[in-house]
């Protein structure tokens, strides 16, 4: 069962920023979007260029369009980018964007800075990526195999795999009916009673 209490993965951000902009300014404008985060529950972490490929890129600055394109071609699903109103962040935004559309990247540009809507935005959208990391840890037992009929109904392991993220690992019946004869009564019980109790309707 999973822990619906369990805590939400902190979004990875990489600043990117040119070197022609005043190195103060740079860290005043990252540390503004750091504190906002903080302030709105949002857990994030700070990546570093080289790292791990993060979630999200944060263009700081103009300039960093070919730096941000050679980060996307590090990081899979769509091209996330945080702009603010300042040091032509949101022109350089838009330019990576363009770009990333015309390769066949899907994208969008969260506009932090002036009014709410950018940060909520950037909140949602941390919660679909744990989603999304949550259900690419995930497996799904798949039981017995599909009636002969169905030619177009079932979808296969890796189309599974590609949109959604879980792995499919196939289950035969006798296994089911074998653990079904081993299964602790009181823990089944248990476990409907959650399904029940968190049940909507």
């Amino acid at each position: 069962m999973a822990d619906h209490a369990s805590p939400a993965s902190p979004i990875s951000i990489l600043p990117l920023s040119s070197g022609l902009n005043p190195p103060d300014e740079v860290r005043r404008s990252i540390d503004a979007l750091s504190q906002a985060l903080d302030a709105r529950g949002v857990r994030h972490a700070l990546a570093s260029p080289g790292g791990h490929p993060p979630d999200v890129l944060f263009v700081v600055t103009g300039g960093t369009e070919h730096h941000a394109l050679a980060a996307l071609e590090r990081i899979g699903g769509p091209a996330l980018l945080i702009a603010h109103p300042e040091q032509n962040s949101l022109p350089a935004a838009l330019e990576i964007l363009g770009r990333a559309r015309q390769l066949g990247r899907r994208g969008c540009v969260c506009l932090v800075g002036g009014s709410a809507g950018g940060f909520d935005t950037l909140g949602r959208l941390a919660r679909h990526l744990d989603v999304r990391r949550r259900l690419a840890a995930s497996r799904l037992g798949r039981i017995g195999a599909p009636s002969d009929w169905l030619v177009a109904s079932t979808p296969g392991a890796t189309a599974v795999g590609e949109a959604w993220g879980p792995t499919i690992v196939d289950v035969s019946m006798e296994e089911v009916r074998e653990a079904m004869g081993q299964a602790d009564p009181a823990a089944c019980r248990a476990i409907a009673q959650d399904f029940v109790g968190s049940a909507a309707g």
